[in-house]
């Protein structure tokens, strides 16, 4: 039988007559007597229940066959979830959380658009691995599958061995016209893999002594872990069957990226490779194991990746076409294709796997470039072998002198031949380097036919080998772990002086150097000896980091220097050179459409760059013959010929190609100046003239989409091009005609002058993308400054001695202690400071005033300055939290009898008072949320808002520009204005401009409380503005975070803040768009980093915070601090209410707003109450009672301690 639901039960056969009231009385009188502890299903499953009733009640918790969750009355489309091994059709796909269960089958997915008008059910089937009496396999639960009363189109969403079984019934549908399967259609069918070992999983792969063991004592089911079995031949034969169907359903794969604990031991269950399937290569899923990769407590993380894959696979069958890549022949003996780019590594996979086969396995090594050497390979062979093999008809005769009249040709063949025996059939035979054979244009012209079982590596990620069972492995980027160990290995060859070549022995280093080559092994190990040998001739010590500030630098001359570094290993561009050597011309149509390629931004997806409507003239344009509309067959073509060498891959054959990035880097360095400019100039004359069509002749949506796109391509290739262009007379030659220059920077300034909310409807999911924005914003700024608080204050050296490791825990059971001194002693650990309680004034004004949709500031800096005067005096009411770590000038501001009055007035009056030097970045600290709010505003109005929120306690100029830039990054990430550093260096920009235009700003002197008591002393409207564009640029332009010197005596200085906030911004830019398996280690990483610099650690984290959690988003937040700092799911709640009231969330069931009508706590009082003398009172003396009991405890720590060890017990005598 199929395993039993813990979280659920199913009732079925319910009487015709029953209404929905006696559906309920039924559910409520029995569902507690049949589970202990049980529940039944909210509405929408009940009344889906009820649409299938019969004639009797039926409760069960098994859920075998069909179960539907969720049925519209006109379903478009059905969705049929199968579950994997061990699994259960209802518990497999629901997660725990605080004691609640989400199916999200049931409970998300059908209130998300477009899939609200889909039937969601889910198929049960007996997958247990213990379950002996039942002997149903994949191809009885194939059938079972594909019974449905009613065609229309079908998703199937797979996790496991469903993924088996869902492709087995699709090749039973495939070869059985059966009266029961008329419900399904094949070329309406679609499929999502979620961890499916599709080749194996190492988990299966036991040997046959311990599944005889395991038989005997736990019933494990032979026949369903043989299907399992890594590289086994019924998986092999399933899909060699799947190949050959004429019609092959689309699918999309996901798999696993973290370890799952088997056994007591913690193990990766599917890889990439294993989840691959065909020619589309698995995409990651971050932070799920094997377990979790298939269920959901919220519309964010992995949800996001289902339903993008999801509506991918549902416009597939709607529309009827059908993007399922091609695959491989079948036939009779067996060869495995490892393929790569060039260096990535096939080579040693190959040789390792020779190395572990070689105990039961002849093995046969050849490499050849030509065919003389591959006859010399295969006469070197044939004279190991010997003649008492190859020439066994002449056993009893003179074998020696029958060897010695052999030609080398005859030799050759007898080897060929022998391999062929029966002796031969576990032999392995290696080929390194399969297309490197001149003359050699096809497989069976290289590797001999004769041989049963082939392994070759070859850099063509497409490559057929008909007449064998084919099987391909993509050896891909390796992950960051495994490249760190080789770069280790290659370190500790060149050197052990620890001291001298300091961060080479940091992980830390090593892990941005990882980055820094994009998983590429080579190229980390030329790394690491370019590093010991050329960088460090300057500082040893900090070698590593200069290599990746370099690498990431626009410093052109030095990445090529790198490029060509050969040791004793082939350099980078070696490498590149053999793959273009490999081109039909090296310098033709397809090297012309790769430099092409290397100046566009080839991260945008979707829309094409060649998909332009700019006319073509050969004056014009010299490279029209493939920039042409109508060369769509040519580049095509030219593109699988890029693909055919590994310079680019193509996930899918309907997606473009995708070029690892020191291809494009080498690419850049192979052009000369003439090829720069003259690539970029037509690069930039058809975003030019596209972008005017597409804006000027077509409102649609998908014309703004496309007419960003062009946008986004212009701002890469101009980037590009300033890198290329290095010498001095090339920075004087513009890519574009002059009469257009000027209109081109016009049309990148008119990106930032969109209609205020017009992105939102550019694609259904750029509305949830911009919420998880939104909402990463403000959870981002708390975690930073949550963290931030470890090394508050504290200089650098000190950072490293109290945190050794740099690496901090947010989660109760795994709690990073404070450092023990009397600032900390005033927090609690996991908990925010001042600059989140300053940033809640703003989150709860804005939620209790803002009226959706008005045409009212979002904002009322009056009610601002209200709030935060309660707070300085009563604490932050709604959480009931005292007010800790004000700053100097704000609470000089705060606390002034005649606040209220006039904020702005005070706050200047106090900044004169100190001879108009204090820059601090008490403002700064509050102001991100803005950028959320104010995302459906103008950038003008944005910039407003900042200022006037600022200047309630803080009117410095350099103040006012620090909290519009900032302001307007959130708001300008969540719109997708700011995808480069590009955009980022053009709001920089925009921001002085805009204060440095405005003369109040820059010179504010005039402002007074009333008209007898001014606070401006004579004398001052002629004094020099205190914002300089100099400084401002030193801060906002630095390269590293050392040179922004963070812990010295100004550390609360706020361009010092600023600038540490848009540098970790620009290093999150530089780390991609937050999307990979990873992405939630880039928050950890750059918070992390900027952290142990110390200084205000807490501000300047929070303000990054802000940033890089609007670049990755809520969903990619490192968990271990995102659910382990205090009141986060209360602060969850107001950061989705502002996404919702700001227009970013719809209030309709597709939101993941969960409790946005319940924000009782947002008034003055939050709820409580004001708290009156006794009371404020009281708060302070607990407050003060509590630090001296901690710190007497500490000092009776320390002196029982010091007394052990002078006693010489305990644990003082250990380190005498």
């Amino acid at each position: 039988m199929a395993k039993v639901s813990s979280n659920s039960l199913r009732v079925t056969n319910i009487p015709p007559q029953a209404d929905k009231a006696t559906f309920i009385e039924f559910a409520k009188q029995y569902s507690s007597k049949t589970i202990a502890g049980g529940w039944l299903s909210p509405s929408e499953h009940k009344e889906a229940a009820l649409k299938n009733n019969d004639t009797e009640w039926r409760l069960d918790d098994v859920f075998n066959g069909i179960t539907v969750l969720s049925s519209p009355e006109e379903p478009d489309l059905d969705i049929c979830a199968v579950h994997g091994l061990n699994g259960n059709a209802f518990d497999t796909w629901a997660a725990q959380s605080n004691s609640r269960t989400t199916m999200w089958l049931r409970d998300l997915l059908p209130t998300t658009k477009p899939f609200d008008n889909a039937r969601v059910m889910t198929f049960g089937y007996s997958s247990q691995l213990s379950d002996r009496q039942n002997l149903s396999g994949i191809m009885e639960w194939s059938h079972h599958m594909l019974v449905f009363e009613r065609a229309r189109p079908i998703l199937f969403v797979c996790h496991s061995l469903g993924g088996l079984v869902a492709r087995q019934a699709m090749i039973r549908l495939n070869e059985y016209d059966k009266p029961e399967y008329r419900g399904v259609q094949l070329d309406r069918c679609g499929l999502l893999f979620l961890s499916t070992p599709h080749s194996g999983t190492t988990e299966a792969d036991w040997n046959t002594l311990l599944l005889d063991i395991a038989n005997v004592s736990w019933g494990v089911r032979l026949e369903i872990v043989d299907s399992l079995r890594a590289f086994n031949p019924t998986s092999s034969e399933s899909q060699d069957q799947y190949a050959n169907m004429k019609i092959k359903p689309p699918f999309a794969a996901l798999y696993e990226t973290q370890k799952t604990k088997v056994g007591g031991f913690n193990r990766h269950v599917v890889t990439r490779q294993s989840a691959s399937f065909g020619n589309v290569t698995a995409s990651p899923m971050a932070n799920v194991d094997h377990n979790t990769i298939c269920k959901f407590d919220s519309k964010f993380e992995g949800f996001i990746d289902v339903v993008t894959q999801l509506q991918h696979l549902r416009s597939l069958l709607l529309s009827g076409s059908n993007n399922a890549p091609p695959t491989s022949d079948d036939g009779e003996k067996t060869s495995i294709a490892i393929s790569g780019i060039g260096g990535i590594g096939k080579t040693a996979a190959m040789l390792d796997i020779a190395h572990r086969e070689s105990d039961w396995r002849n093995i046969f090594y050849v490499h050849g470039n030509d065919k003389a050497s591959l006859d010399r390979a295969y006469i070197h062979i044939a004279r190991r072998i010997g003649p008492e093999y190859l020439m066994k008809e002449f056993q009893g005769k003179d074998l020696q002198e029958a060897w010695r009249n052999e030609r080398p040709d005859e030799r050759i063949q007898r080897f060929k031949a022998w391999l062929e025996d029966t002796e031969n059939e576990k032999s392995l035979f290696l080929f390194d380097d399969v297309d490197g054979v001149r003359g050699a244009d096809r497989i069976e012209e290289t590797v001999p036919p004769e041989a049963q079982t082939v392994l070759y590596t070859t850099r063509n990620p497409v490559v057929r080998d008909p007449g064998f069972h084919f099987h391909r492995i993509r050896i891909t980027p390796m992950d960051a772990d495994t490249l760190i160990k080789i770069m280790e290995a290659v370190r500790n060859e060149e050197l052990t002086d620890s001291k001298t070549f300091g961060d080479l022995f940091q992980s830390q280093t090593l892990l941005h150097i990882a980055e820094t080559v994009h998983g590429h092994p080579l190229a980390a190990s030329i790394a690491i000896e370019y590093i010991v040998r050329v960088v460090s001739y300057n500082n040893p010590a900090t070698a590593g980091q200069a290599f990746i500030e370099m690498f990431n630098s626009d410093n052109y001359k030095e990445r090529g220097e790198f490029l060509n570094f050969s040791p004793e290993n082939v350099s980078i561009m070696e490498t590149f050179h053999v793959s273009r050597r490999r081109l039909r011309e090296p310098d033709g149509q397809a090297w012309r459409l790769m430099q092409f390629h290397c100046m566009l931004d080839t991260t945008i997806p979707g829309t094409s760059f060649f998909n332009h409507t700019c006319p073509m003239t050969p004056e014009e344009y010299p490279d029209h013959d493939i920039l042409s509309t109508e060369s769509f067959y040519l580049r095509g073509r030219l593109s699988s010929e890029i693909e055919s060498v590994s310079f680019g891959e193509r996930i899918q054959f309907s997606e473009p190609l995708m070029f690892h990035p020191l291809w494009l880097e080498c690419i850049r360095h192979m052009m000369g100046p003439a090829s720069k400019l003259r690539y970029a100039r037509q690069v930039l004359q058809v975003c030019y003239h596209s972008y005017f069509s597409q804006v000027n002749q077509d409102c649609s949506g998908e014309a703004r989409t496309r007419a960003s796109s062009f946008l986004a391509h212009a701002r890469h290739c101009m980037q590009q091009y300033r890198k290329l262009a290095s010498e001095k007379y090339e920075h004087r030659r513009s890519p574009l005609p002059s009469q257009q220059r000027a209109q081109f920077f016009d049309i990148l300034l008119l990106h930032y002058q969109r209609k205020p909310m017009d992105f939102i409807d550019l694609h259904p999911f750029v509305r949830i993308t911009a919420h998880d924005k939104a909402v990463g914003a403000i959870i981002g700024a708390a975690l930073g400054d949550a963290i931030g608080l470890y090394t508050e204050f504290l200089p650098r050296t000190e950072c490293s001695r109290a945190y050794p490791t740099g690496r901090f825990s947010l989660l109760e059971a795994d709690l990073t202690p404070f450092r023990e001194d009397s600032h900390r002693d005033k927090f609690e650990p996991a908990d925010w400071t001042d600059d989140t309680d300053q940033s809640l004034a703003l989150i709860l004004s804005f939620i209790h005033n803002y009226i959706p949709g008005s045409d009212s500031p979002p904002v009322k800096p009056s009610d601002i300055a209200q709030r935060l005067q309660i707070w300085v005096t009563q604490g932050l009411r709604c959480l009931d939290r005292p007010p800790l770590g004000i700053g100097m000038t704000t609470g000089r501001v705060l606390m002034d009898p005649e606040y209220l009055r006039d904020p702005e007035a005070v706050a200047l009056a106090c900044w004169l008072r100190s001879g108009r030097s204090i820059a601090p970045n008490g403002s700064l600290m509050r102001t991100h949320p803005l950028g959320v709010m104010y995302v459906g505003r103008t950038l003008e109005e944005t910039f407003q808002a900042a200022t006037d929120v600022g200047r309630v306690t803080h009117v410095d100029p350099r103040c006012v520009v620090s909290c519009c830039l900032v302001t307007a990054l959130v708001r300008g990430i969540i719109r997708g204005e700011v995808a480069s550093e590009t955009g980022l260096d053009a709001l920089i920009e925009a921001s002085f401009a805009w204060v440095s235009g405005n003369a109040a700003l820059m010179n504010p002197t005039e402002k007074s409380l009333d008209e007898e008591g001014p606070v401006m002393a004579e004398g001052l409207e002629g004094v020099e503005s205190t914002l300089k564009r100099e400084e401002y640029t030193k801060h906002c332009y630095a390269k590293t975070l050392r040179e922004l010197e963070l812990d010295d005596k100004t550390m609360g200085y706020v361009f010092k803040c600023l600038g540490s906030a848009v540098l970790t911004l620009r290093l999150a830019i530089r780390g991609g768009l937050g999307l990979h398996a990873r992405s939630t280690e880039i928050f950890e990483t750059l918070i992390s980093n900027l952290v142990m610099e110390g200084g205000d650690a807490d501000t300047n984290a929070c303000v990054a915070g802000a940033l890089v959690g609007s670049w990755v988003g809520y969903s990619r937040l490192p968990p271990h601090w995102s659910k382990g700092m205090k009141n986060v799911e209360w602060l969850v709640v107001k950061a989705e209410s502002v996404s919702f009231k700001a227009g970013i969330m719809e209030p309709g069931p597709e939101g993941r707003i969960r409790m946005w009508p319940d924000n009782h706590d947002t008034g003055l009082d939050g709820c409580r109450g004001m708290l009156n003398k006794e009371q404020l009172e009281k708060m302070e003396k607990d407050f003060v009672l509590k630090i001296l009991l901690m710190q007497k405890a500490r000092r009776e720590r320390k002196e029982a301690a010091e007394t052990a060890a002078r006693k010489g017990t305990g644990v003082g005598k250990w380190f005498r």
